[in-house]
């Protein structure tokens, strides 16, 4: 069962804590420091990266290999696999109301 870790109730209890702290006679600055520290955030901190992503460069070669073979995962794969659908002396424009594929120039 997934425990609550949102960003309100980390506040509320921080606040339960500094309540606590002040009526055991003990010293709440540390919750006061994490609460401030909490209240300042503008957006919530997620990853190192900013959108969690890292970009990576990809590399298409001008030869055909064959998109069957390239594993699942790899971007290439639909490149590849487009390429091979349209080719690369692809000039016509499709019309906007008629998806039809164009057909091979010799």
């Amino acid at each position: 069962m997934p425990t609550k870790g949102g960003r309100r109730e980390r506040e509320k209890r921080l606040r339960y804590q500094i309540k606590t702290a002040l009526d055991s006679n003990h010293d709440p600055f540390p919750y006061f420091q994490k609460l401030a520290q909490l209240l300042d955030q503008k957006e919530p901190v997620i990853s190192p990266n900013k959108n969690g992503y890292s970009l990576q460069p990809l590399e298409i070669t001008p030869r055909f290999p064959d998109y069957r073979n390239i594993r699942k995962g790899d971007p290439r794969k639909l490149a590849y696999k487009l390429r091979e659908l349209f080719g690369t002396d692809f000039t016509d424009t499709l019309p906007s109301n008629h998806p039809i594929l164009p057909t091979e120039q010799s």
